[in-house]
Parts: structure tokens; sequence; C-alpha cells
């Protein structure tokens, strides 16, 4: 066999949700061995191939059976870590692992803290599936909440045709190396697993250097319930909205409005929130809880009721 394993692998990622109690409470890049995609016991821990250290196994009988179709990446893996880290040498010597580690668990903590991101990446990768895409997620900063992150699609018939000459430059360049390698696997699923390509202008916002590299992450279990409707009527951004709304209400009983017509407080115009009832200080008024917990108190008129979508197979 080809490398032993590593050391322990940071267990990142939160565990799949949906607006039903079947369906977990959060998602986002799930802590799966590489070739069982189980999630490793209480207690037991992942650990990288020590070849590339990239790849996670959660023993070395999966990394024995994995090896045959890894062996062919491993190489190529390694390559982009060693100078992954010589670049982050350069800026900070002696301290390049850590460095490395450092921004590569901030890469990975932004996408997953940021609100219906997941969900968004998550639906285009189902939508797409047959089209062997590569989901890009571009952002300048991990460290600003202006940053809104750009998410694009990279289907086969377009990284297919990205030519060797050009893989040297570009984030999509480097999307469509790491697609080549990944879906030449005999082993990659396409209703188990994706691939999203995260690229970040400056982990820092002062840095000029950017940051990329490339993740297969699993589907969350609900991902296969979702209504073949939904998935042509509805936008990503849809979605991840409808995912959010539905942490917030997990017995689906909440009613939803969107503020709007608000003068003195024009900035929260458009917020969305939950309608809870008639404050106890004006009858004439009522209360919604935004997001984040803040409570407002709105006339009849300044509120507009949302109409949820049906997504899942159960809601029809």
């Amino acid at each position: 066999m080809g490398h032993t394993l590593g050391s322990d692998a940071s267990a990142q990622g939160k565990s799949s949700t949906s607006r039903s109690d079947e369906v977990g409470a959060n998602y986002g890049t799930l802590p799966t061995c590489c070739k069982c995609r189980k999630v490793p016991a209480a207690g037991d821990k992942l650990r990288f191939c020590a070849g590339c250290g990239s790849v996670k196994y959660c023993s070395s009988a999966c990394q024995t059976a994995a090896w045959p179709n890894h062996r062919v990446m491993c190489k190529t893996y390694g390559a982009a870590r060693e100078k992954a880290l010589a670049n982050h040498e350069r800026r900070s010597p002696g301290e390049g692992k850590k460095s490395l580690k450092r921004e590569d668990t901030a890469v990975y903590t932004w996408f997953n803290n940021v609100p219906g991101l997941a969900d968004r990446v998550q639906f285009l990768a189902w939508k797409h599936r047959t089209e062997s895409p590569v989901v890009v997620v571009t952002t300048l900063t991990t460290t600003s909440n202006d940053s809104v992150p750009d998410v694009q699609v990279l289907p086969r018939a377009l990284w297919d045709n990205v030519s060797m000459e050009r893989q040297r430059i570009g984030r999509l360049d480097d999307a469509a190396m790491a697609a080549r390698t990944y879906f030449a696997r005999s082993d990659f699923r396409r209703d188990e697993m994706f691939l999203v390509y995260l690229h970040v202008g400056s982990i820092t916002g002062g840095g000029a250097h950017g940051v990329g590299g490339s993740s297969e992450l699993s589907f969350s279990p609900y991902m296969s319930q979702i209504h073949n409707s939904a998935l042509m009527s509805l936008s990503a951004e849809d979605f991840a909205a409808e995912m959010l709304r539905g942490r917030r209400d997990r017995t689906n009983s909440a009613v939803f409005v969107r503020l709007k017509g608000l003068r003195g407080a024009a900035h929260l115009n458009g917020r969305e929130g939950v309608l809870t009832g008639q404050d106890p200080e004006n009858k004439e008024r009522m209360t919604v809880c935004l997001d984040g917990g803040k409570i407002v108190s709105v006339q009849s008129h300044n509120y507009e009721s949302l109409t949820r979508p049906k997504i899942f197979n159960f809601d029809f």
C-alpha cells in the first residue's frame, strides 16, 4: 500500500439540517471518512494520509481499500500542499505549518458560519449533480460581514475544456484541475458526495495573497427528499432562506413576516422575523422577533406574511 495514516484530522463541520427534527440541526462540512463516508464514533478521530496530508480516513482498513483510487491523486495533493506550505513559510518563516493550519481552519469555519452559504452550495451541487459540477465559492475576506460570497457552478462542460496550459492561473483553473482528479475516481458517487472549491482573496482582510482549495463534501441525507418541483422552481437563495427559517421553527407553526414601510427604523425594512403576538404596551401594534433575537414593535401595515415554499416530498 501507499502512505500510512498521519496525524489527527481536525473535525470541522456540523451535523445535517432541515426544518423537521428528522434531519438534524445544522449542515456544514461533515467530518467523514473518505472511503466509508461515515462520521467517526465518539472518542475516535479521522487521520490524514501521511503522503498528501489532505485526505482523511477512519482506519487503516479504509485507507488500504481506498488506495487504488487515492494513489492517482496522492502525489498531486501532496504537491499542492507543499506549494501552500512554501508560500506560508515565506510569509512566516518557521511557522509555515501552523500558519497553513490556521488559514485552513479560518476558511472552513467561515464557510460553516455564513448563514445559508452551505445550504446554497449543497442545493446547487445536488441540482446539477448529473453534470459533474464543481461549486466555486469566492469571497474577498473571511473576517468582514460586508463581503458577500459569490457562488458559481462549474459543470464538466466548462471545467473539462479548461486547457492544461491555463491550469497555472486563476481560481477556475485550479478548480478544473481538482475536478479532473476527483471525478476520475471510480468510487466517486454523485448522489453521496460533491466537490466545492473555496477561494478567499485575503484571510486577514489586509493581505494581497489569495487562498484556494478543493473539498469533497458529503450530501446530507435529506437532499434526496427534495421534491423535483422545488429543484426546478427554487433558487439556491430561496432554498437557503427556507432552511434558515426551518431552524428557527422546529414545529412548523411560526408565522414568518417581512418588515416594510418603516420610517424611523428604515434600516429594518426587508428583514425577516417571527410574529410573536400583540404588543402588551400597545394593543394596536404587534411584536416581531428578528434573527438574532431583537424584538421590534410594528403596526399591521408594516409587515407582510411570507409564504413558505414546499420543498421536501413530505410537504406535498
